[in-house]
C-alpha cells in the first residue's frame, strides 16, 4: 500500500507510587493546612469582621476632613487598612497559610528600610 506507516502502540506508561513515608508526610501537611483554614476562619468571625465594622464608623465620618487635612488623610489610609482585614485573613484562608507573627528580634528588616 501506498504510504503505509508501521504503528506501534505506545508502551504503558508507568505510575509512580508514592512511599508509604511520603504519602504520610502529605497526609500530615493537609492536615497541618487544614487547621491553619479553620484557624483564619475563627479569626475572621472573632476579630477581622469586628475590628472592621469599628473601624469602618470613624473611617466614614473621618473621610470627608481627610481632603482638607493631610493628617486625616494619613490616618484615613490606616483605617482603611484595618478595614481591609477580612479580605487580608480570608485570602490566607484560601491559601491556608500559617499565622506569620514574624520575629520581633529581626532587625534586618529595620536596616533594609534605611
Amino acid at each position: 500500500m501506498h504510504g503505509d506507516t508501521d504503528y506501534t502502540p505506545d508502551a504503558p506508561k508507568k505510575t509512580v507510587v508514592p512511599s508509604t513515608a511520603a504519602s504520610r508526610t502529605s497526609v500530615k501537611k493537609r492536615k497541618r493546612n487544614k487547621c491553619w483554614c479553620f484557624l483564619w476562619f475563627f479569626m475572621i468571625i472573632l476579630i477581622a469582621w469586628p475590628l472592621s465594622l469599628f473601624v469602618s464608623l470613624f473611617y466614614v465620618i473621618l473621610m470627608p476632613f481627610g481632603v482638607c487635612v493631610p493628617a486625616i488623610h494619613e490616618l484615613c489610609d490606616i483605617l482603611l487598612k484595618l478595614m481591609q482585614c477580612p479580605l487580608n485573613f480570608s485570602e490566607n484562608l484560601i491559601r491556608c497559610a500559617p499565622v506569620d507573627c514574624g520575629d520581633p528580634m529581626d532587625d534586618d528588616d529595620d536596616e533594609s528600610r534605611m
